[in-house]
């Protein structure tokens, strides 16, 4: 579809908010199927119905149905005038093993009153400051803040590493099967 810029936006039937795409209609009805590197010979892959279509709400369900951990999640795109991605921003909090419910209910409530996390974004909000939203009147100390970068941190040494796991008679068993053995990273194809 061409849209001359200067035109209005086409006009969402029946919007949730003044910020919200109705994904939910667009991804409809099926199952999320969420795949892991757990560093064994094959993927872990598992699976849930969807709920709701929202990406955030169908992972968050994905987690606690799956696998077994409470979670909350936000993910947004504010989108420009002119079609663009404007403000993309996420975040997930899961609970840890024996954690206090009365904690899970304070993360909740605060999840519940904070804008969009695509206007956080947009007006600046760093990753320490939605946390500091998310879980404000807990006590809590931020561990370690690491920059987002995308890049694959697999190695020669990680791959090895991960061969030598499998032990010599399932390397054998690989090379007499297939007549070779390979390692390909599932995330920069190398």
């Amino acid at each position: 579809m061409t849209r001359n810029k200067t035109e209005p936006l086409p006009q969402r039937a029946e919007p949730a908010d003044d910020y919200k795409l109705p994904v939910g209609r667009a991804v409809g009805q099926g199952y999320l199927y969420v795949s892991r590197d757990l560093g064994l010979k094959q993927m872990f892959t598992g699976s849930v119905p969807l709920v709701s279509g929202e990406i955030a709400e169908d992972l968050a369900h994905y987690f606690t149905a799956s696998e077994q951990t409470p979670s909350a999640v936000s993910l947004g795109v504010l989108v420009d005038q002119d079609l663009s991605i404007r403000s993309p921003g996420g975040w997930l909090v899961q609970m840890m093993p024996g954690a206090d419910e009365g904690v899970a209910a304070v993360v909740e409530a605060n999840a519940q009153v904070m804008p969009a996390v695509s206007l956080l974004v947009d007006e600046g909000a760093s990753p320490e400051g939605m946390v500091e939203r998310l879980l404000q009147g807990l006590d809590y100390q931020i561990v370690v803040s690491v920059p987002l970068t995308f890049r694959c941190s697999c190695t020669t040494e990680k791959v090895e590493t991960i061969l030598l796991s499998l032990g010599l008679d399932e390397l054998r068993n690989m090379l007499r099967e297939d007549g070779e053995a390979s390692v390909r990273c599932h995330f920069c194809g190398k």
